[in-house]
């Protein structure tokens, strides 16, 4: 299983989904690793 690691660029609440792709809610860097 991918662990996801959101990067947030703003300040608020955001959840990454490690899925096919990152998917990121609000406004984040997603990267699987």
């Amino acid at each position: 299983m991918y662990i996801c690691v959101c990067v947030y660029v703003c300040e608020c609440l955001s959840v990454c989904v490690c899925m096919f792709e990152c998917v990121c809610v609000c406004v984040c860097v997603c990267v699987c690793v």
